[in-house]
């Protein structure tokens, strides 16, 4: 789980339909990381669907649909907008872009695309994971690597390891897209502030007050991630929505301009 966003690096694979349009990115990269969103939804390491073959269509692309409707229709635009320059170069091309009528139009694509994304999730899993399918069959991936002081599982090694590169992978990728020249904007700096704030007091709030039902004593750095990353979310969600409306309703203060 700690690897979650690593899974995405696997739409990679299929670039090639990508660049024909017939897959979706938006499904692909939802479905690589699919099968963990149960965690999140429960916010706690429980999961008894998303890696299952009955979960994947009850929960998994269900779930991958709706995340991808959020983020379209009220996440994407403000979020973009209010990036760092670094970023905001890269991801702008995607403002402002109809997804909802290409998703009215393409659902069977997207449905097939998260599907496979899950695929590669499962697969993945398989050779990282105690209960893989690989490495209940493969005695190599049960044994103990030595390193120094500490001792590992191959698999769980192989987790670390495929994580992290995973990880550098999709970054690198994010450096080498293609740049857009934007026009200067005195306000943006000042544009970030306040929408960053926003989420960051909304995170603290939401985090805190889901933490105090926790055990303390039984925290680690999966439990706080599985708490964090949805917080993290629901706190983008809502100030996005907020400066969708207000931007809708021509209620926008000056420095929104």
């Amino acid at each position: 789980m700690p690897f979650t966003f690593s899974h995405t690096v696997a739409t990679l694979l299929f670039r090639p339909w990508l660049q024909k349009q017939q897959l979706s990115a938006t499904g692909l990269i939802l479905g690589c990381m699919a099968p963990d969103f149960e965690y999140f939804l429960r916010m706690k390491m429980q999961g008894d669907f998303g890696h299952h073959f009955a979960g994947i269509f009850l929960v998994d692309i269900p779930v991958s649909i709706i995340l991808a409707l959020f983020i379209h229709i009220v996440i994407r635009d403000q979020f973009i907008e209010h990036l760092p320059y670094f970023l905001r170069q890269r991801f702008i091309v995607f403002q402002h872009h109809d997804w909802l009528s290409y998703c009215m139009k393409n659902i069977w694509i997207i449905v097939i695309s998260i599907f496979l994304g899950i695929l590669t999730h499962i697969a993945w899993d398989a050779f990282t994971h105690k209960t893989g399918f690989f490495v209940q069959q493969m005695s190599f991936l049960q044994q103990m690597l030595y390193l120094g002081n500490i001792s590992i599982p191959v698999f769980k090694f192989l987790q670390y390891l495929s994580g992290v590169l995973g990880l550098w992978v999709v970054m690198m990728f994010i450096y080498k897209m293609p740049v857009s020249q934007l026009p200067e904007n005195q306000n943006h700096t000042q544009k970030m502030f306040i929408y960053w704030s926003m989420i960051l007091l909304c995170f603290i709030s939401l985090f805190s007050w889901k933490m105090q039902f926790n055990s303390f004593s039984a925290q680690s750095l999966v439990t706080v991630l599985v708490v964090a990353i949805p917080c993290f979310f629901w706190s983008v969600l809502g100030v996005s929505a907020l400066f969708k409306y207000l931007r809708l309703n021509n209620q926008k203060p000056e420095y929104f301009d």
